[in-house]
């Protein structure tokens, strides 16, 4: 099937577009882009037998079809609406994209201030969205002592005798179900308030003072007071922003930091110079994909599909989007704006925003997956990175497991589990499987028992697979695990070390790799086999001697 999916690609047009992926059962694993469907596709098939991230997506590619296009900006949107449709498993995915939430204002005579987690085409104003569940609590109970909205779904009558409830006498609604307030004085407390949601302070400034003025002339001095303290509760948040520019600049900054197949995209809101909003994302992506990729699927999500704000003319980016002009073209289509500007500034101001903002990013990333991830990329050892780099492998091997059998003529046979932890043995992860299916002197037969059983565990007393399994032994024994492997449907990297001429298998197909003999991979190698090795060796002697013991009993 590989090989008739590499002919059939062979003869996609040069030409920009769709290509999507699907399974055997046609489920749609992966949809992309092109500006050259032919070169884009082709692309996929040399690397894919050293490439484990995408040598998985291709074991499960069945059929691939493509959709052509006049345009990239064509191919851009069709490949966003066929990724929303779709979701596709491989596709970059916003983790907990359900969890975000919003800030309604309903479209009534006396609307109300709502949570809620999704955009509806009903006419209400939406804004967000929120990754924090605080931040929204924090701003709608802002809202209400600001401007006093009602936050209650209950049908107000013109007319009504009702009593006002308790929220009116603490001065967190206005009482309009009570009649207690105008429909012109709501209806201009909606206003300030959308304005203060799209954090366009100075309008709403200049609004609130001269209304301030025109109730204090009619000697409407309880409703003047009410306008006076709204404007202090906004020069007091205006305050506490962080003051960035010394000019007035509008600007959206988005930067990413990746670890892995896991990213967080981190946004700050300037406006007139300060930062007046920052939020964090964290997305999934299996293919591990960079991260200009990344940041361009993210900005489509968050602008076509989020957002519900006008963005400011100019967007800085910590990364070069490769087709920008399509991205500047979609968010000045749906925000029908006459003009938007993506860069990614290399010196200067702009430049020192985008780090600050960057920095951000990475500091969130590890305080969400500190157990993940819990070393600090300085802190990886050097040989660990040398073992990614040669090898190609899909992450770095912060976690590596070695495996040995360990009997006589198959009698009392174990088969041994070792841990390194960021290239250091960490013993209490050791664990030791006594043969249950093999009989007999099989040590092949043996090993694949026990990879067979140590995937079947992914829980805290195991802990999670690793990113590199060790077997000490030769190809037959490689073969062994990547069958364990095979049948359980992961892929994951898998080496076997032989003894006396050191050398290390890695893939059935090719010849086994002979390293200097001052390789620190090597040597990081040679310490987890033999460590392997010692481990089953010290088992197997303990059940032997249990055995031995037993017998003498018996024959006394």
């Amino acid at each position: 099937m590989f090989d008739v999916i590499r002919k059939q690609v062979r003869e996609f047009p040069d030409t920009p577009g769709v290509y999507i992926m699907r399974n055997e059962n046609q489920d749609v694993l992966y949809v992309g882009k092109a500006i050259s469907l032919k070169k884009r596709v082709s692309s996929y098939f040399p690397a894919s037998k050293k490439v484990f991230k995408i040598n998985s997506l291709l074991q499960e590619v069945s059929q691939i079809e493509f959709i052509v296009t006049s345009s990239s900006y064509e191919a851009l949107l069709l490949e966003c609406n066929f990724i929303k449709k779709y979701t596709p498993k491989y596709n970059v995915r916003l983790k907990d994209s359900k969890n975000y939430q919003y800030i309604k204002i309903t479209k009534e005579e006396y609307p109300a201030l709502l949570k809620v987690r999704k955009v509806q085409k009903d006419g209400a104003q939406y804004f967000g969205p929120y990754t924090s569940g605080k931040a929204v609590v924090y701003m709608v109970k802002l809202l209400k002592n600001t401007f006093a909205l009602r936050t209650c779904r209950q049908n107000i009558k013109e007319k009504s005798d009702k009593r006002a409830c308790l929220l009116y006498f603490i001065h967190q609604c206005s009482g309009p179900c009570a009649g207690k307030i105008s429909p012109d004085q709501y209806t201009s407390a909606v206003k300030d308030a959308s304005l203060f949601l799209r954090n366009d302070y100075k309008p709403l400034q200049t609004r609130l003072l001269e209304e301030m003025k025109a109730e204090a002339r009619k000697e409407n001095f309880e409703y003047a007071a009410i306008l006076r303290d709204q404007m202090q509760s906004i020069d007091e948040i205006i305050q506490k922003q962080r003051v960035i520019y010394p000019k007035a600049f509008d600007q959206d900054v988005l930067a990413i930091y990746s670890h892995q197949k896991l990213s967080c995209i981190e946004i700050f809101k300037i406006r007139e110079g300060k930062i007046i909003y920052e939020d964090s994302f964290f997305l999934e992506n299996s293919l591990e994909e960079e991260n200009s990729p990344i940041l361009e699927h993210f900005m489509m999500q968050y602008y076509l599909d989020m957002s519900t704000t006008i963005p400011p003319t100019e967007i800085l980016v910590s990364e070069f989007i490769e087709d920008s002009n399509s991205v500047e073209l979609s968010i000045q289509n749906k925000f029908q704006m006459k003009k938007i500007k993506i860069s990614r500034p290399i010196k200067g101001d702009r430049k020192k925003i985008v780090d600050i903002c960057k920095e951000n990013a990475k500091k969130h990333f590890e305080i969400k997956y500190r157990d993940q991830y819990p070393i600090p990329f300085n802190q990886v050892k050097p040989e660990l990175l040398e073992i990614q780099k040669i090898f190609n492998l899909p992450s770095i091997p912060l976690r590596i497991e070695g495996y040995d059998i360990s009997n006589v003529s198959g009698v009392h046979s174990v088969g041994s589990m070792v841990v390194f932890l960021n290239g250091k043995p960490s013993p209490s992860h050791y664990r030791i499987f006594k043969m249950k299916q093999t009989i007999g002197p099989n040590d092949v037969g043996m090993l694949y028992e026990v990879i067979q059983r140590r995937l079947k565990h992914s829980d805290a007393k195991f802990g999670s697979l690793p990113d590199l399994f060790l077997i000490d032994g030769g190809l037959a024994q490689l073969n062994a695990g990547l069958k364990a492997l095979s049948e359980a449907n992961i892929l994951l990297p898998v080496f076997s070390l032989a003894k006396k001429e050191e050398l290390l298998f890695i893939n059935p197909d090719s010849e086994p790799i002979r390293f200097e003999k001052n390789s620190v991979v090597l040597r990081l190698f040679q310490h987890i086999r033999d460590e392997s090795h010692r481990f089953a060796k010290k088992n197997f002697t303990k059940l032997h001697r249990k055995a031995a013991l037993g017998k003498k009993i018996q024959t006394k």
